[in-house]
């Protein structure tokens, strides 16, 4: 899980659970659950905070049934995406040039890296999607995405 991706989850887990506040949330994040995918923290974190019996987040360390209930979903390649696609560590982040490393060290929370590559598919999926909403007549919502602008 990437320093963003927990700082999004401990918005959302504070939406759920008040009491536990974001800043404790995102260092219980940083020290030990840093290793894991965002999908499979968020699943057992979810679990977690909506447990009456829960009254920490750290409750979470222990080994619960929370950890298993990803499995039950989706499959090992599902939870990994990034198994399935190499990317070379000189691949530049589309949003600012940086390569992998130099953009996670350098971004400060700024945005996520983002390669070239999938940003050109999830560009291609959304003009797929517009003109597939288009085709069946649904509302069309405006997109930032253009060929014109992807190096």
């Amino acid at each position: 899980m990437t320093p963003i991706e927990a700082e999004r989850l401990a918005y959302a887990i504070n939406s759920l659970r008040p009491d536990w506040p974001r800043s404790s949330l995102q260092t219980l994040f940083a020290k030990h659950l840093a290793k894991r995918t965002l999908h499979d923290a968020a699943v057992a974190m979810v679990w977690v905070a909506t447990d009456p019996a829960t009254q920490t987040p750290g409750r979470v360390l222990e080994n619960g049934p929370w950890w298993g209930a990803s499995l039950t979903t989706t499959s090992e390649a599902e939870r990994h995406p990034s198994a399935q696609t190499y990317v070379p560590p000189t691949e530049p982040c589309d949003l600012c040039g940086r390569t992998r490393r130099q953009c996670e060290q350098r971004s400060n929370g700024t945005h996520e890296y983002r390669p070239r590559q999938e940003f050109k598919r999830v560009g291609a999926y959304e003009r797929g999607l517009t003109k597939a909403r288009a085709a069946i007549g649904a509302p069309v919502a405006p997109t930032t995405d253009d060929e014109s602008e992807t190096p």
